[in-house]
């Protein structure tokens, strides 16, 4: 499946998803994420299934073999008729004949994390099931979907999730609709351990389709929602929502976000007809502008401790994935092919550790860092890897599109592979954060955006802050130039709030206009504006460790003369304006007062020459 598509199915399956969770369904599960179609003559004998499982999966079979306590008693395809069973059971049965659906319920009597596991494909059986988890609708009849899992062990399912006391249901069936006396299985109904995150606690609620999240340098969180809205969310301390932005209006998928140094939101944006995508600026005045285009995608996005920024898009070359490197200002400095990992483009969560090494995520594949600009895989672990967050000390969280997160050491060793999974919906995807305080300190608090909503890993089990992403940058005034006039003089002090030092200013990225300088030590942009046109360029400035960039546009236009004035000043002593004057002696020999060249130079710029006077370009 082409990159593109794939993010066209995750986007609808985000946004269906969701909007199937909180009301009561009809009857119809929702489906899963598509897969090829696959005859049962084609599915594999249990001896490839072993030998195409990813390297992470290679687990004893008879390890992890159930023992059932009861089998399932037909009918029970329906929630009116679901085999009644409890906590510790292991079920077994067959999906059988085909669309077949086998439905159990049981009780929780009290907030428990339980797991449901489905032993099937791993032992050779036909099926490749799909477990749904349900509860009744409040009003109407009809069913809740809380969650539903897909492939977890290679074809089988899972669900790990943190339940309040109440009546339950799992719903059981082959993703293909098939069905027969070899789709055999085994679902075991299991309390599970708490990890050190767990219990997770919901942080925020309503917040549509929740796709990435990052945090302010104020305490606030910003989260992107791919539903109809197509807006960016900022959700103040203590959990209360407002609308930053919307990208409806330039009809893009808000999908990665992170805060720069001087408090923008940048968001990557896939166009919703997936033709283009770009990198926006929000403002915190919830003013969009762009700051980096051009792109077939843009998803992952960080911002380095030297304040530049990355994201994972394309290289121009088709859909070939890279990394690029924009100056604070949004001028491209880089661009790092990693084509040769195969790198997903909807997953591709970015992230700088303490050490400054560049880490990615890269679906099914891992976790990747960049090693002299080459990536090398240190992480073969999650089924499908989709975010990544440091604390300050190199710690490593991991979160998937399973449902859990995972904690690893700065070698990459496991800590603790299910370190929090309750409150999360396993199947879509999930985003981590670390939180900071009101004065950008960074904290314990780690979050998740998951299913419509932002929830909160139990603080007493993060072991560290987190790793400050991006850095603080002085900003520069004012934020943009006036216009000029080509021939006149140009003089504007650009300033900046620092700590006491002497600063330096540069021009980083771009160019300058024909005669005009920026003073290294004063920042004053002065000089005569020689060439017309619009310039673009970034300045820099330090003060000891700190730094700050500022892209601007100078627009240079030209004087409004007319052949007759400038005519009449040569032939009949009219006088004109000391600009003007500057002006049309730039047209031609540029020595410092206005002539006939300078007059003869001026007409074959307005095209007033006749063609056999024009031919003659050497002449003044």
């Amino acid at each position: 499946m082409k990159p593109r598509s794939q993010l066209r199915l995750v986007l609808a399956l985000v946004a269906g998803l969701l909007a199937t969770l909180p009301a009561p369904s009809a009857g119809q599960l929702p489906r899963p994420r598509p897969k090829p179609a696959r005859s049962q003559a084609t599915r594999p004998a249990m001896t490839e299934i072993a030998r195409t499982q990813p390297a992470w999966r290679h687990v004893s079979r008879a390890a992890l073999a159930p023992t059932a306590t009861i089998s399932e008693s037909e009918p029970n395809d329906s929630l009116a008729s679901a085999d009644s069973v409890a906590l510790g059971d292991t079920v077994s049965g067959a999906i059988d004949p085909a669309a077949d659906a086998d439905w159990f319920t049981f009780a929780v009597p009290a907030d428990t994390t339980i797991v449901l596991d489905v032993y099937a494909n791993r032992a050779g059986s036909y099926l490749d099931p799909v477990l749904y988890l349900l509860a009744p609708a409040d009003t109407g009849g009809g069913f809740v979907v809380i969650a539903y899992n897909d492939d977890f062990n290679g074809l089988d399912s899972h669900i790990r999730i943190l339940l309040a006391p109440g009546r339950y249901y799992a719903a059981l069936v082959d993703y293909y609709g098939d069905g027969g006396p070899g789709y055999t299985y085994a679902l075991s109904f299991s309390f599970a351990p708490l990890g050190p995150g767990d219990p997770t606690t919901l942080y925020a609620t309503g917040l549509g389709a929740t796709f990435g999240v990052t945090a302010g340098p104020a305490g606030e969180l910003y989260v992107t929602d791919v539903s109809d809205a197509l807006q960016v969310l900022r959700v103040n301390p203590g959990g209360t929502v407002s609308t930053l932005a919307s990208l409806a209006g330039l009809g893009l998928y808000p999908l990665h976000a992170v805060v720069d140094g001087l408090g923008n939101v940048l968001v990557t944006g896939e166009d919703t007809a997936f033709n283009f995508a770009a990198v926006e600026r929000i403002a915190p005045s919830g003013a969009v502008s762009t700051f980096a285009s051009g792109f077939r995608y843009a998803n992952g996005i960080t911002v380095g401790p030297d304040g530049d920024v990355w994201v994972l898009t394309n290289n121009g070359d088709g859909n070939a994935p890279a990394l690029m490197r924009f100056d604070p200002a949004g001028a491209r400095k880089d661009s790092i092919d990693i084509r040769a990992t195969n790198a997903t483009y909807y997953g591709g969560s970015i992230a700088f550790s303490p050490d400054g090494v560049l880490h990615f995520a890269n679906g099914y594949d891992g976790v990747y860092k960049l090693v002299n600009r080459m990536p090398q895989r240190v992480i073969s672990a999650a089924p499908y890897v989709e975010s990544l967050a440091f604390d300050r000390d190199g710690y490593l969280y991991v979160s998937n599109g399973t449902g859990y997160v995972s904690l690893y050491d700065p070698t990459y060793a496991v800590v603790n592979l299910m370190y929090a999974s309750t409150n999360v919906v396993p199947g879509l995807v999930m985003y981590l954060a670390f939180g900071r305080d009101a004065d950008g300190t960074m904290t314990s608090r780690l979050f998740a955006s998951n299913s419509g909503r932002v929830v909160e890993m139990n603080p007493e089990g993060v072991r560290a802050p987190g790793y400050r992403v991006g850095a603080d940058l002085l900003a520069i005034t004012p934020a943009s130039l006036p216009a000029g006039m080509m021939g006149a003089d140009y003089r504007l002090a650009l300033a900046v709030q620092a700590p006491p030092g002497t600063p330096t200013w540069s021009i980083s990225a771009g160019a300058l206009p024909g005669g005009l300088t920026l003073d290294a030590s004063s920042g004053v942009l002065s000089g005569v504006l020689t060439t017309s046109g619009q310039f673009t360029f970034t300045v820099r400035v330090s003060i000891g460790g700190d730094v700050g960039f500022n892209g601007y546009t100078l627009t240079v236009l030209r004087p409004d003369v007319s052949i007759g004035a400038a005519a009449d000043h040569l032939l009949a002593g009219a006088q004109l304006d000391a600009v003007v004057l500057r002006f049309l002696d730039l047209q031609g020999n540029n020595n410092g007062r206005y002539d006939l060249g300078d007059f003869r130079a001026y007409l074959r710029a307005a095209g007033r020459l006749p063609a056999s006077v024009s031919a003659q370009r050497s002449r003044p």
